[in-house]
């Protein structure tokens, strides 16, 4: 796309983090030692499901090196931790029940670690079992013996424009339902109804007729995906140090830091202004670090102990209790016209919270659009269910499930172009969305790239080409995908200041997480091109709730977007001071007067300029003081009508595709990528190094969950796999050689994005699994509905196929 010339955006600018963290002078919350601090251990309960009958701490206290032993009646006595409901004790206290395996139900804080981790065998829990539930479709069923939260409906709950919070007595495991309802042509007003059931009958009844009057009705396809573990490099870890004025000083690998401070400090009754949080470099997060489970726990240890408090989760613990992304299943009802156009939709999920919603409801409330940002969706209806079950905490994964829904359709539209006879790659064409169309949120479409990603993937991988002819036991098949994901929902907002120096440098300050995206990077790349200065001239600052502006959090893809333009109205902001100060030295109007070099110039005779540090008097500036440049970025969307979930909720869609070649061992279930590309509308691409690292790194991601990575839970609710040994993630063995790799940029800029920007971190992964998927049916004719797909379901497949014809 034709673009003017830029600055800095645009540039494969070097990483503000760079030399940091190759020298290793870069500080993770592991590498925070407050003196006189100690080592927590916190002990989870064996069982799934029961009621703590009795807690007995006193041999833990006995043990030398032991400074402090907590339980639940340390800590809050109310549930205080949720994302939409709040449904979770800090610590589990007696009377109360367990939930899962791993529930907290004392910790110990010692030195060294080994002390505080055998004080914890020594704690001695007695347990009255309960019947337990680990599937969600049968936590929902009617008569499900096990409830997990007997007053679900008396939690506090976060009040989310089109969110269905309704308590269900007929479901009580239900934690919340997702709802959508889209039909121009049914002209039904849910707010004509008396109740949500009485407007599903009326559309229900069109739906139908819609339904079966297709020319083509698909059977309706399961889709069950497992639990995955994020995988970053760093576990979760915090550190608390008590402070003598009764506040805490609290370090942890948190991607929501400010969230974080909020809630904590208002469930431990601390003033937030008494929590001071930090949130230092951080080894990954990928969305599992929207939670921190042993921050709670990290506080009781430090306030009873009097000491600073470390806690670091084991790999093992990460897998166990480190909210991973949930497990399900997606139903897939469709219907099609002759011509390939989809006729009506149906959709049903269930999803996995585990034991508690914390953020696993943000992925149920957010994937559903997984569903409506790629192609029209006429008539479609979508039921997703969030369902508690006696199985760890699960939360956020990237991408917040759209990957999973975006594998569902991709793997309906493969099948409807088989029935119908029409090539995979026009059933899309025939189906994606363009400018002026309304997607399923019933929301105008302006600025898409499906179109583009879609055709641009397909040139790439020379669909009109047959694969590979077959080599031994091996064969080849090709697989094309789409996927989208949305930002924003409702009001979300950030803080950002710009601060001129008096040594010439520009320092920005903001609360955007740096976990390895490159997001600081980024942001300096607004102020270098703002102000035209190199980057080696602003520093940024992020690490600090005391100093730094407010932000919401580092999560669904809304970093690059909400962050960049709040520094962008700093930037203009620290601007119209700086010329209104300068315009009276130079004696020259402010409209003439523009930025370079860390200077201020006449446009007219740029000769006649000023330093920043000229403006400097006596270490102040003439006649005000320091300038600071402060922007505040709120944007407003059209709210969703909770009972149809019709709106104007989406920011924008980032768009990907993949085209993608793979060769399947039919004697082994073995696959390898041949040849793939990929294929994004981002926006105006700010760091092209940047983003394609982000998807590359997402290719790999996406293998895993398509091939090899699954949670697995024993009939007791226990992990099983809790180690890289036996729980496989993609190594650079499996990841295609830089020949067999592409990936390119399409669509146009933004027109309210900073500099043209729309995110990319998270769409990076929604459409890989999918691409994987339809190649390796290409290849084989097996179907797979089960992820992920390994060599034992892709040899089972083949059997199955085989005995198919034989019968």
């Amino acid at each position: 796309m034709a673009d003017k010339e830029y600055y800095s955006i645009g540039k494969g600018e070097i990483r503000q983090d760079a030399a940091l963290k190759v020298t290793g002078a870069a500080l993770y919350s592991t590498d925070i030692h407050p003196k006189g601090m100690v080592y927590g251990k916190i002990l989870g309960s064996p069982i799934p499901h029961g009621i703590i009958k009795s807690i007995d701490i006193s041999e833990a206290e006995k043990l030398p090196g032991v400074v402090a032993v907590v339980t639940g009646e340390d800590g809050p006595d109310h549930p205080t931790v949720g994302g939409y409901l709040t449904d979770k004790f800090i610590m589990c206290r007696v009377g109360d029940k367990v939930r899962c395996v791993g529930d907290p139900v004392a910790a110990v804080a010692a030195t060294p670690e080994q002390i505080a981790e055998a004080a914890c065998k020594l704690i001695k829990v007695e347990y009255e079992p309960l019947p337990y539930v680990l599937d969600p479709e049968e936590a929902y069923k009617e008569d499900c013996p096990a409830i997990v939260h007997d007053d679900v409906q008396s939690y506090k709950r976060l009040d989310l424009h089109g969110v269905a919070h309704s308590f269900d007595r007929k479901h009580p495991n239900q934690a919340i339902k997702r709802r959508v309802r889209h039909c121009d042509q049914f002209g039904l007003n849910p707010d004509d109804y008396a109740t949500p059931e009485e407007y599903d009958a009326a559309f229900g009844a069109k739906f139908d007729e819609v339904y079966e009057n297709a020319y083509l009705k698909l059977p309706e396809q399961r889709y069950e995906f497992p639990r995955v573990s994020h995988c970053f490099m760093e576990p979760h870890v915090t550190v608390v140090e008590p402070l003598t004025d009764g506040g805490i000083e609290v370090w942890a690998s948190e991607q929501g830091g400010r969230l974080v401070k909020y809630s904590m400090s208002a469930a431990f009754g601390l003033k937030p202004s008494d929590f001071h949080m930090h949130v230092p470099f951080m080894g990954g997060g990928f969305g599992g670090k929207d939670d921190c489970p042993v921050t709670g726990p990290c506080i009781m240890l430090a306030l009873k102990s009097h000491r600073p408090v470390k806690i670091v989760q084991t790999r093992e613990e990460v897998f166990s209790n480190g909210t991973p992304r949930p497990g399900g299943a997606i139903y897939v009802k469709d219907a099609f016209n002759k011509d390939g156009s989809l006729a009506a939709r149906k959709v049903t999920a269930f999803i996995n919270c585990g034991a508690y919603t914390t953020s696993a409801l943000v992925m149920l409330d957010h994937s559903v659009y997984g569903v409506s940002g790629n192609y029209r969706n006429p008539c479609l209806w979508v039921d997703a269910y969030g369902v508690y079950t006696n199985t760890e905490n699960n939360g956020p994964y990237r991408a917040l499930g759209c990957e999973l829904f975006v594998y569902a359709i991709e793997r309906n539209l493969d099948l409807a172009a088989e029935a119908l006879g029409i090539d995979k790659y026009d059933i899309r064409k025939i189906n994606v969305l363009r400018k002026g169309d309304i997607d399923g949120h019933g929301q105008l479409v302006y600025n898409n790239g499906s179109d583009e990603a879609i055709t641009a993937a397909a040139k790439f991988i020379e669909w009109d080409k047959p694969a590979h002819a077959p080599e031994g036991p091996w064969r080849y098949g090709k697989g094309l995908s789409l996927g989208n994901k949305f930002t924003a929902y409702g009001k979300t907002g950030t803080e950002a200041n710009v601060t001129i120096l008096d040594d010439d440098k520009i320092e920005v300050a903001v609360s955007h997480v740096e976990m390895g995206q490159g997001a600081l990077t980024v942001d300096c790349q607004h102020v270098a091109e703002f102000f035209h200065v190199p980057m080696s001239q602003i520093r940024i600052r992020n690490e600090n709730s005391d100093f730094m502006p407010y932000d919401e959090g580092t999560y669904c893809s809304r970093g690059t977007y909400i962050n960049g333009n709040a520094i962008i109205l700093a930037c203009e902001d620290a601007q119209r001071q700086l010329f209104e100060r300068t315009s009276k030295r130079l004696g020259v109007p402010v409209e003439r007067l523009a930025t370079a070099d860390s200077k201020v110039y006449d446009k007219e005779n740029p000769d006649n300029f000023l330093y920043f540090h000229d403006l400097y008097e006596h270490g102040g500036w003439a006649p005000e003081s320091k300038l600071v440049g402060r922007g505040t970025f709120s944007p407003e969307q059209a709210l969703n009508n909770p009972k149809n979930a019709q709106g104007n909720p989406v920011l924008f869609y980032s768009i990907g595709s993949w085209g993608m070649e793979v060769g399947v061992n039919i004697e082994t279930g073995e696959v390898k990528l041949v040849n793939c590309g990929g294929f994004y509308d981002a926006g105006r691409v700010l760091n092209r190094k940047t983003c394609e690292g982000q998807i590359e790194g997402a290719l790999s991601m996406g293998l895993g969950q398509a091939i090899f990575e699954e949670i697995m839970i024993n009939d007791q609710g226990r992990v099983i796999n809790g180690n890289y040994r036996d729980y496989k993630i993609p190594t650079f063995m499996d990841s295609p050689t830089n020949d067999k790799l592409h990936v390119d940029f399409v669509g146009d800029p933004f027109p309210t994005g900073p500099n043209g920007a729309k995110g990319v971190g998270e769409v990076a992964l929604i459409p890989v699994m999918a691409a994987f998927a339809n190649a390796i049916y290409a290849a084989t004719g097996a179907e797979i509905h089960n992820i992920p797909m390994t060599r034992e379901r892709i040899l089972q497949s083949l059997r199955d196929k085989e005995a198919a014809k034989e019968a």
